[in-house]
């Protein structure tokens, strides 16, 4: 993304086989705080269906991001 020249996530898709939610690991929580707002949708999918729908700000909440290095978002 960021090589392409993109500095935005709009929007986030997780998709794992299964029954249960599977949630972005810590490595992608990370990145997803650094180039998402916190209201940016983020949704847990199987392959048939959306099992839930959260936005980053409810899926890390008191995240460390751009903003505790002094930087505006």
């Amino acid at each position: 993304m960021v090589t392409a020249g993109e500095r935005k996530i709009v929007e986030v898709v997780v998709m794992a086989k299964g029954r249960k939610p599977c949630a972005p690991c810590g490595g992608c929580r990370q990145r997803l705080v650094e180039f998402a707002a916190p209201d940016t949708p983020v949704h847990v999918c199987d392959p048939k269906k959306v099992l839930k729908t959260m936005t980053l700000g409810e899926l890390t909440p008191l995240f460390f991001g751009p903003k505790n290095l002094g930087k505006k978002t």
